[in-house]
């Protein structure tokens, strides 16, 4: 969680005081989650063995992310905050980050350090956890743009694909680590890539946004 409040120290976030954006951003996330485990219960099979790849149940899980993007586009739609918008966007991506750690790695990584041998499994974890960050004030950008700006059918299609493989790539990295025998620093990297391609894309996204509107005026 260190990373979280770096980035929040050292942005304008703390500037705006925009720490209650951020747990409104932490709330959206866990409601939507409340939403996917309904579906998950209803909908997907029981799997015979934790480690056993379904490729169809993997397909069927990331299709239910569209429940992520509906509600952090009801989020921006209808919860008005009173900062900048990029200061808005990134506190929003910064509370559903931190929620999703709080959520999925804080009991692993709490049950790793009291543990007599060290294991790279949750070093891997925490560097993990600032790939996520990352992926999530992009999915948060890519959201708001879609919701609140007037795009070009080019950068609509852009930001879609950026959705579609945010929402898809786990399929391909649960392939390659459960079938294909990825390792953990191989998983790492290829999250890594994942993160910088889609942040350059949101960014070019976000940029083009920006002289659009300059020109206008």
């Amino acid at each position: 969680f260190g990373p979280c409040v770096v980035v929040y120290k050292a942005s304008q976030m703390a500037e705006y005081g925009s720490l209650s954006v951020c747990f409104w951003g932490a709330a959206a996330y866990l409601i939507t989650q409340m939403f996917k485990m309904l579906l998950f219960a209803a909908l997907l099979p029981v799997e015979t063995a934790d480690d056993q790849f379904l490729l169809y149940v993997e397909i069927l899980k990331a299709f239910f992310n569209i429940v992520d993007c509906l509600g952090l586009a009801a989020f921006f739609l209808y919860k008005s905050v009173g900062t900048t918008s990029g200061v808005r966007v990134c506190a929003v991506g910064l509370g559903w980050a931190s929620a999703k750690a709080f959520i999925s790695r804080l009991a692993p990584m709490w049950i790793g350090a009291r543990s007599l041998e060290f294991n790279l499994t949750h070093l891997v974890e925490a560097m993990e956890a600032n790939v996520d960050l990352l992926l999530c004030i992009v999915f948060a950008t890519a959201i708001w743009l879609l919701v609140k700006k007037s795009l070009s059918f080019q950068l609509t299609c852009l930001l879609a694909l950026v959705l579609v493989v945010h929402s898809f790539f786990p399929v391909l990295h649960g392939y390659l680590t459960r079938v294909c025998g990825f390792g953990l620093f191989e998983a790492l990297a290829l999250d890594v890539a994942e993160g910088c391609a889609l942040a350059a894309m949101c960014y070019f996204a976000f940029q083009s946004t920006s002289l659009t509107k300059l020109k206008v005026n």
